[in-house]
């Protein structure tokens, strides 16, 4: 009877070894997809700029208006 508890036993703390295991496995890639989530965020975001004072057009191309005005103002063509 004493040996067969100590098996049960036994099992038990395999098996709870085991579910820490997974759920800090889990945890982990938790937080992976928390950081991926945020870097696409950031992506998107990336070239949503807002200006005050300067109007927003459809569709514009802010990355080649901006480049354009700052070698205008470097005085670079």
């Amino acid at each position: 009877m004493t040996k067969k508890l100590r098996m049960e036993n036994k099992d038990i703390k395999k098996s709870q070894d085991s579910m820490k295991e997974e759920i800090n496995d889990l945890k982990r890639a938790h937080e992976e997809l928390l950081d991926d989530i945020s870097l696409m965020e950031m992506r998107q975001k990336e070239m949503a700029l807002r200006f005050r004072g300067v109007p927003q057009t459809h569709d514009e191309q802010i990355q080649e208006k901006l480049s354009q005005e700052i070698a205008n103002w470097l005085g670079v063509e």
